[in-house]
Formats: C-alpha cells, sequence, structure tokens
C-alpha cells in the first residue's frame, strides 16, 4: 500500500538550547524531517560581515573555514577616512573578525536587560538570530513538503532560563514576542505555542493512568503530567526548571 499523501498543515518546530528540530503535520500523519544524517540540527549561529548567515552544521563548517579572517579597522570599508563610522568595535590600530560562531541563543530569550549583539555597524537582536535557527528548519521542511508553509507550532520551556526572577510575566512575555518576532522573519505568518513537555506526551498513541513527560534540555529541564483515567487524556499539570 503506497503513503497516503496531503498538503501539509503546518510544521512543528523545537527550538532548542543545544539542538533543534522541526516536523510536519499533515492530516494523516506527522513526519519528523532529516536534518542531514540526523533529526536534528545543532542550535549554532554563524554570521558574517558580508551578510551571510547560516545555521547548524552549516555554520560550523562554515565558520571553521572562515572563523581565522580578520579585517584591520585602518583597513576596513565601515569606516572610509578612518574615523567616520558607527561600528562600535572600530579602535585606532585595531580590529576584528570577519564571522562569528554563536551557540546557546535560547538562554537570551527572556532576559530584559539583553536586547541582542553588534557587530560590523550591525545590530542583531535575540529574535534575528533565533531566526536564523528557525529559517534554516523551515527551508528544510519546504523542501522535504514540496512547497511553502506558513502556519508553525513552536515548543517552548515551561520555564526560561535567564528569566528575571523579580518580574517573570515580562520576561516571559518578552520572551514569547522575541520567539514570534524570529518566526515571522523566518518566513511564517501564523505563530502557535506549546509548551515543550506537553508537545512530548501528547503524541503518544495510547495512553493510560497518569504519565510524565520529562524534557532535560542544555537549559530547562520539564515536566508535564497527564491524566488518562477519566478516559480522555488531559495535561494536569507542567512544571520545570532552568538549568546550566
Amino acid at each position: 500500500v503506497g503513503r497516503v499523501t496531503s498538503r501539509p498543515i503546518g510544521y512543528g518546530i523545537d527550538f532548542g538550547t543545544s539542538n533543534s528540530a522541526v516536523a510536519i503535520a499533515y492530516e494523516d500523519r506527522v513526519e519528523v524531517v532529516a536534518l542531514g544524517s540526523a533529526r536534528t540540527l545543532p542550535s549554532f549561529v554563524y554570521l558574517h560581515r558580508e551578510g551571510k548567515r547560516a545555521a547548524g552544521d552549516e555554520a560550523v563548517k562554515t565558520f571553521l573555514k572562515s572563523g581565522h579572517e580578520k579585517t584591520d579597522c585602518w583597513n576596513c570599508s565601515l569606516a572610509p577616512y578612518g574615523w567616520d563610522t558607527d561600528c562600535r568595535q572600530y579602535r585606532k590600530g585595531g580590529g576584528c573578525n570577519d564571522a562569528r560562531l554563536l551557540a546557546g541563543v535560547k538562554h537570551e530569550l527572556a532576559k530584559l536587560g539583553f536586547a541582542g549583539t553588534n557587530s560590523w555597524a550591525t545590530d542583531f537582536s535575540v529574535g534575528s538570530l533565533v531566526g536564523v535557527v528557525l529559517k534554516r528548519l523551515k527551508d528544510e521542511a519546504d523542501r522535504r513538503a514540496g512547497e511553502r508553509t506558513t502556519s508553525v507550532v513552536l515548543g517552548h520551556p515551561v520555564v526560561f532560563a535567564g528569566a528575571d526572577a523579580a518580574d517573570r510575566a515580562a520576561s516571559y512575555a518578552e520572551a514569547f514576542r522575541r520567539l514570534e518576532l524570529a518566526a515571522i522573519e523566518a518566513g511564517f505568518e501564523e505563530v502557535a505555542f506549546l509548551p515543550e513537555p506537553t508537545a512530548a506526551v501528547i503524541g503518544e498513541e495510547v495512553h493510560r493512568g497518569v504519565e510524565i513527560a520529562v524534557d532535560f534540555g542544555g537549559g530547562t529541564f520539564d515536566v508535564a503530567v497527564m491524566d488518562s483515567r477519566g478516559g480522555e487524556p488531559r495535561i494536569a499539570a507542567t512544571s520545570g526548571v532552568a538549568v546550566g
């Protein structure tokens, strides 16, 4: 019997501190997208002064080739007169690397006092950095699905690492705002959110009694409790803690 085909309903993305993954939801099934030789993508972000952006294994490989390249300030096009520049790294007699490799961007999502980073006279917001990873995942899923899909469900931790303990509500609101911005920059138009441990436990076909899903990630530890004793499974509780 051949596989039943249908148009994608949307994508599900698990953006992790260390690794990320994407799945395609159809009416009759869900497919986890193969990302090279694995089903996960290292959550690395590569930036280059000339505008190149990359994520995952491509980011690491590209950085290994270009990470040693540097430009001296006296020879930089961002300071054509030797002093008139918006570059924050400009120093007389100084210089900087032409490329950067970033990891652990998820840690910054809920940090109210951290807006992003700056290199080569360019501001990179937290959302735009996350968006590099999400775009790579979307491109891989679009290629697998054979068409462009603009709806996504993003997993999120129950407790965001880096949140301000004195104002968690504002920290979480900012984290969701940045995640939504990242998804939009990646090419999505309809964005929804689901706690990561809940997403893990509802995917099982058979449920009995009380079950617990544990998500031990690189930055957070999350738990979801599902109660099926009444017949219809329901998420009874979720909890989490930042780690690392």
